[in-house]
């Protein structure tokens, strides 16, 4: 009772867009810093900011730039979510998402750790969801990660509004733990380590059907539609009218994020389809199957 929009904080919203603005500036630096390292492990030799690249080497660069910044953040977020979520008694058993919530929006008290987790991937995918249009590399896939940044955009406010949290961070673990494999694969191809790069693809593989494809879909998802009703009701005896029209919403966000997954997955098949046809050498962007 009383639950409105207002217990998210307007200070919450507020740290949210401060992240926003911090996350470019945390880019530029790393990307300054990626340019030199980049540099030196691509072609050999010393970056001079002041010489004109060939317009192959410096997409190349740059794209090695955005990999290296992308693999740094999500290993940063791995880290955290793992600190804030390993300890809690919900990261292992799924129904004590639901424990004495008694509705929806849920009625338990805020875990403070988890709402700063919440407030800055929220910046992240604000400033990542603008960054697609002026500064990351053009790919064909550009309008389902549009849908994909706008979908957990709106997965993070949503769950924070009903204060289903913790179903929130596990379903960010699941995809930065992906994302981590996938840019060490292409940071090292980048590099022409071969060896890294087929290594960290089949890790980027395994997890991606591990936790994408099977626990996203068959612990989380299952969780939200068949637990949350059954713990519901075992603690208040009535459901439907508690949970609408919440339940539906946060659902089809999630499912929506499964589709995304089951799409982009056509294109990994084919990547490691070539894969395997090459001896075991990876070509190509390792999201995008024909990516110079």
């Amino acid at each position: 009772p009383g639950f409105r929009f207002e217990r998210v904080g307007r200070m919450a919203f507020a740290r949210a867009l401060l992240w926003s603005f911090a996350f470019p500036l945390l880019r530029l630096a790393a990307q300054r810093a990626s340019f030199h390292i980049g540099s030196h492990a691509i072609f050999q030799r010393k970056y001079n900011p002041k010489q004109k690249l060939p317009d192959k080497e410096n997409l190349k660069l740059s794209k090695f730039a955005e990999s290296l910044w992308k693999l740094l953040a999500y290993l940063s977020f791995v880290s955290i979510e793992l600190a804030v979520g390993y300890g809690k008694p919900w990261f292992r058993n799924t129904r004590l998402f639901y424990k004495n919530c008694y509705q929806l929006p849920c009625l338990l008290p805020r875990d403070e750790n988890l709402s700063a987790v919440y407030q800055m991937q929220l910046g992240f995918y604000i400033q990542a969801a603008i960054s697609l249009f002026h500064w990351e590399a053009k790919r064909k896939d550009r309008f389902a990660m549009i849908v994909h940044h706008i979908a957990t955009i709106g997965l993070l406010v949503y769950s924070d509004y009903v204060n289903l949290c913790p179903i929130g961070l596990m379903v960010l673990l699941i995809h930065d733990i992906c994302d981590v494999f996938m840019e060490s694969a292409k940071v090292c191809r980048y590099c022409n380590y071969e060896f890294g790069t087929s290594f960290f693809f089949v890790l980027f593989f395994l997890s991606w059907i591990a936790l994408r494809l099977v626990i996203f879909p068959l612990r989380i998802i299952r969780s939200t539609i068949y637990e949350c009703l059954d713990v519901l009701w075992e603690d208040i005896r009535q459901t439907r009218e508690v949970v609408e029209p919440h339940y539906t919403i946060f659902n089809v966000m999630l499912l929506t994020l499964l589709v995304l997954h089951i799409y982009w997955s056509y294109f990994i098949a084919r990547i490691l389809v070539r894969q395997i046809q090459n001896r075991g050498k990876v070509e190509g962007d390792v999201r995008e199957d024909d990516d110079d």
